[in-house]
């Protein structure tokens, strides 16, 4: 087996991967907004910026305009802290609830559209084989 033929194929078909459609709102679904709406949401509906700051890798000032314009969507409420007026919480709203759902179901619908496709073996060796990758080369916390 050549690894390296086979890493240049990689490469290459990489650089196609983000146009595909299912692809593109996976990203969505896990940059900036709706990182944010679902982070929330699987946090117990809130987070200090500072958090939010270090689960996205950008700064607190990135943090802090998103939460701004998500304050002006109604997505997410901020409120000093009352153990700590120097910090902030960061609520989700119902708004920003039924937001992050739609979403979630949306890509939901596009996921299993592409599972279908693949049809149940590629499915499932897809699902493995990206498993295995997260296990072997994630960045521990």
């Amino acid at each position: 087996m050549n690894y390296k033929e086979i890493a240049e194929e990689l490469l290459k078909m990489r650089s196609e991967w983000p146009h595909v459609a299912v692809n593109e709102e996976l990203a969505r679904l896990t940059k900036g907004e709706f990182f944010v709406l679902n982070y929330l949401e699987k946090h117990g509906g809130t987070a200090f910026p500072k958090d939010l700051s270090r689960k996205m890798q950008v700064s607190t000032a990135r943090i802090a305009a998103l939460l701004k314009h998500m304050e002006m969507k109604g997505w997410v409420t901020r409120t000093a802290d009352c153990q700590d007026n120097r910090q902030v919480i960061v609520s989700i709203t119902l708004a920003g609830r039924d937001e992050i759902e739609d979403k979630r179901e949306k890509t939901l619908e596009d996921v299993i559209r592409l599972l279908e496709f693949l049809g149940p073996q590629d499915a499932e060796a897809l699902l493995r084989i990206q498993e295995k990758v997260v296990k072997g080369f994630s960045e521990r916390e």
